[in-house]
Formats: C-alpha cells, structure tokens, sequence
C-alpha cells in the first residue's frame, strides 16, 4: 500500500511538471521562454498577444521576467511580427 502511495505521488509530481501554468493542463506543443519557464505554445502566444495589444514589454506570465527572442512569430494585426532583442523597442 505505502509503495502504490509513493508511486502515485511519484506520477503525480510528474504531472505537475509536464502541465502547463497558464491552462494548467499537459503541454501541448511546449515552448520555453528564454527565463526557462514552459507553456503550451497557444497558451504563451494568447498571453504575449495580450501583451502587444497594450503595448507593454513582452515577459514571462510567470515570474515576469522580460522575455527575449521566441523560436515564433507573433501575428498581429499589422502582419507577422517578431519580439524585439533586449534593449530595442
């Protein structure tokens, strides 16, 4: 019994480490952001997109750090747009 709780518990870490802190499910398509931070992809561009409609700096929606160059682009209204490099705007 003590070792099926250990096995569970085990399984259960594991999930929280492949879930995503923004829909809380498992990664789907996962992306890591330069601070190591991962999200599903839809999730971390949905968050980002929020962030380039109010015109604020990209950073991570977890520990706020600013985020550098993505491995993709972000569509916006004007066309595809890419983050800028740390210190550009």
């Amino acid at each position: 019994m003590a070792k099926a709780k250990e096995e569970f518990g085990a399984s259960s870490s594991l999930e929280d480490e492949l879930s995503c802190s923004i829909c809380l499910s498992l990664y789907r398509n996962p992306v890591s952001l330069c601070c190591g931070h991962s999200f599903c992809k839809q999730c971390v561009q949905k968050a980002l997109g929020v962030q380039q409609q109010a015109k604020a700096s990209y950073s991570c929606p977890l520990c706020r750090k600013l985020a550098c160059v993505l491995p993709w682009p972000l569509v916006g209204a004007g066309g595809v747009k890419t983050l800028p490099e740390a210190g550009e705007e």
